[in-house]
């Protein structure tokens, strides 16, 4: 017996989150769900035209998402220069310690340049 998909995740997959995995599932489900829906004789009706633009709007969303966890990805794996290395003098030193004080709130940080 054949049973719609619904919306909402299973406990075990709400919790895995975002991973590539199961966000490439639950497209491929939408997929198979849309192909059906496209293939069925109520899509010209306008409950399967509805229902076909639900589904397609699930694709598209799940897809963003997809893209957006790569990008991110892409994001965490690039090197990041460490700011101790790039200050070349005790002024520019001086001006981070000014500008961490700036940002964390007065009093936070005590110059010691000054």
């Amino acid at each position: 017996m054949l049973s719609a998909i619904s919306s909402s995740l299973p406990p075990a997959q709400a919790s895995a989150g975002n991973s590539a995995v199961t966000l490439s599932a639950q497209l491929a489900r939408y997929e198979a769900e849309l192909a059906s829906w496209e293939n069925c004789p109520s899509c010209k009706t306008t409950e399967g035209k509805a229902k076909i633009a639900e589904i397609a709007g699930k694709i598209s969303e799940i897809k963003q998402r997809i893209e957006s966890a790569e990008l991110s990805k892409q994001d965490a794996s690039r090197p990041r220069s460490n700011q101790a290395e790039t200050l070349n003098s005790p002024s520019d030193t001086a001006a981070a310690i000014d500008s961490a004080s700036r940002a964390s709130g007065v009093g936070s940080v005590v110059n010691v340049y000054a």
